[in-house]
């Protein structure tokens, strides 16, 4: 596997961050929420970035 799905991931992952922060500032998320959110979404981050690597090295 060379990681394109991960790479995919990433990419929807940040597209959930930006409708967060979005939701945020229309009133539709609370802050308290959107806190939990983003933290949430940086410890996926990292997950996705930690297989993108691992799959990285086993293709090299």
């Amino acid at each position: 596997m060379d990681g394109s799905y991960f790479h995919i991931a990433l990419g929807s992952l940040t597209e959930v961050q930006n409708q967060s922060l979005i939701a945020r500032d229309l009133g539709y998320l609370s802050s308290d929420k959107f806190v939990y959110l983003a933290s949430l979404s940086v410890e996926v981050s990292k997950l996705i970035n930690g297989l993108i690597k691992t799959a990285e090295d086993k293709n090299t």
